[in-house]
């Protein structure tokens, strides 16, 4: 995400944007008073990196009255999250299914095919991502899937459990940093130009 963020930072720059970037803690409360603030300033978009997809639903409901479009990414909301702000709210990022299979894919291609000792079966440790995130959940499972469709026999002997605090303690990772970006665009619509002053925000965790 870092690379993303960084990325995405200098192209609106270079677009005449100013931007603004702010660190949610990791903290969904944090990142709604974040997002509530952002509405005040009266920004026209929002790109949200949710701190927990299951929060979803009710940054839309806070979102919906403003009729403020949002862009989410990184964690894929439910569908019917989305279906709920129709034509104001979509999701940008990787199919976390396709992601998961091509990890699959790649033990497949090495010269053991996964299986190391030669016993037949391909052992793993899996470590997993935050459990609130649906695309960690879909890394996870197609992975596997891929294996087992190849005819693979598999087994887990061990899972390793995502936990914010250590994570936190850890790594400062920009992997799993959160962001939520807010947009002021020069114009409310864009071939209506106006006179307000171009803001891009970005909120992390």
């Amino acid at each position: 995400m870092t690379l993303y963020r960084t990325d995405l930072e200098e192209y609106l720059k270079d677009m005449g944007y100013a931007v603004t970037i702010v660190d949610g803690k990791n903290d969904q409360n944090t990142q709604t008073e974040q997002i509530n603030t952002f509405l005040q300033q009266g920004v026209d978009v929002l790109v949200i990196n949710p701190v927990q997809t299951t929060s979803a639903q009710t940054i839309v409901d806070t979102i919906k009255p403003s009729e403020t479009p949002i862009v989410f990414i990184n964690r894929e909301p439910d569908k019917s999250v989305l279906d709920s702000y129709a034509d104001k709210c979509c999701y940008v990022g990787a199919d976390a299914r396709q992601s998961g299979t091509y990890q699959g894919e790649l033990i497949l291609e090495t010269e053991t095919q996964g299986d190391i000792n030669g016993d037949g079966k391909i052992t793993y440790i899996m470590c997993k991502g935050d459990p609130e995130n649906i695309d960690a959940q879909y890394r996870t499972e197609y992975s596997i899937k891929a294996l087992t469709d190849a005819g693979k026999e598999v087994e887990c002997l061990y899972e390793s459990l995502w936990h914010s605090t250590a994570r936190r303690s850890k790594s400062s990772s920009a992997t799993t940093t959160q962001w939520h970006w807010a947009l002021c665009s020069p114009c409310s619509r864009l071939a209506v130009p106006s006179a307000r002053t171009s803001i891009w925000s970005v909120l992390t965790h």
